[in-house]
């Protein structure tokens, strides 16, 4: 989820710079209103795409147990991911201009936080 919506955001981001940096330059909008209306125009993924992914993986984990509570706790565990993948690939996007770049910087600080969070271990 966090990857999706990271590399969405980093690789959307520098495809528009030239019409972004014209656009601002004619005072049509301003730096503000440009991140507002992408984050309004995205928050369609962030309840939609995460919705999906619920039902999958309850399908697909087989819990024995379902409530609508449990389905609304693992929904919104999975939409938090996506507005914090979002934002994070919304960052690299603008700190990094070239999308290659960006997308491997991306790529690098996902590795580092999954192994913050135990995904990559030792078994031995």
């Amino acid at each position: 989820m966090f990857i999706t919506q990271c590399y969405g955001q980093v690789l959307s981001i520098p495809q528009i710079w030239p019409v972004f940096k014209r656009e601002v330059t004619n005072n049509m909008y301003t730096t503000s209103a440009s991140y507002w209306a992408r984050v309004a125009c995205g928050i369609c993924t962030f309840f939609f795409y995460p919705f999906i992914l619920t039902v999958c993986s309850i399908w697909l984990f087989g819990l024995q147990v379902l409530t609508v509570q449990s389905f609304c706790e693992w929904w919104g565990i999975l939409t938090l991911q996506a507005f914090v993948g979002s934002s994070f690939g919304m960052a690299m996007g603008c700190l990094i201009p070239d999308s290659g770049a960006a997308t491997i910087v991306a790529q690098l600080f996902v590795i580092m936080f999954n192994m913050g969070a135990g995904f990559y271990q030792n078994t031995s």
